[in-house]
């Protein structure tokens, strides 16, 4: 069996959201719940709108979206996913998976929301770990 050189990025640098998929949409490498993330809970609360939108969820708390998000679900996604780089800060690239296509944004600069950043820093370290054992 052969070895890879380096852990694969959706382990260690790649957090995606996917709304189509699963009932959470941030995924690092796994599933991971909304406070779990550590994320703003400005963010939170779009990125809930966003994930009850798009299943077709609808009441009157969710049907206009949060102050900054764009009504419309592909806009609101990307909005929200260049929230999400900017939080955890240019370590890591934020995947969006839409109906339409797959998306990377990276920040390019410093985390602004460092208790995120450091909880996604941690799980890439254990993955790490974890690679580096199996490849030995």
């Amino acid at each position: 069996m052969e070895s890879s050189l380096e852990p694969d990025e959706y382990e260690t640098s790649v957090i995606r959201l996917q709304v189509y998929h699963a009932d959470e949409i941030i995924w690092f490498p796994g599933p991971i719940g909304f406070e779990e993330s550590r994320l703003s809970p400005s963010l939170l609360a779009g990125l809930r709108w966003w994930a009850m939108r798009s299943s077709g969820q609808t009441d009157e708390t969710n049907r206009q979206s949060p102050p900054g998000v764009p009504d419309a679900l592909e806009d609101a996604g990307r909005v929200l996913a260049r929230r999400v780089a900017d939080e955890v800060g240019d370590d890591f690239e934020v995947e969006l998976f839409t109906d339409r296509r797959q998306k990377r944004i990276r920040s390019g600069r410093r985390a602004r929301n460092p208790k995120a950043a450091q909880f996604f820093a941690s799980r890439a370290e254990v993955a790490r770990t974890e690679w580096e054992q199996r490849a030995w």
